[in-house]
């Protein structure tokens, strides 16, 4: 059975193919968009991190427990 002229599966180019310049300066395109994405996306990570620790002691939980009042709250003010 001669296998040359068939397509290879998943869409991968068969053996001795020919790829066009095309195909390459589209591929490069591509990956340029993929690295340029991957950059934004670190960028945007490390700002936010900096801002985590820059606000630090904000981002802390609240407490939602309200302490009793002390001895010196019950003092009726003058």
């Amino acid at each position: 059975m001669d296998h040359r002229n068939k397509a290879a599966p998943n869409n991968r180019a068969a053996p001795n193919d020919v790829v066009s310049q095309a195909d390459i300066d589209r591929k490069r395109r591509q990956e340029t968009r993929e690295e340029q994405r991957d950059q934004d996306r670190h960028r945007a990570d490390n700002s936010l991190e900096r801002g985590l620790e820059e606000t630090f002691p904000a981002s802390d939980p609240i407490n939602v427990t309200q302490p009793s009042k002390s001895p010196q709250d019950k003092k009726p003010v003058r």
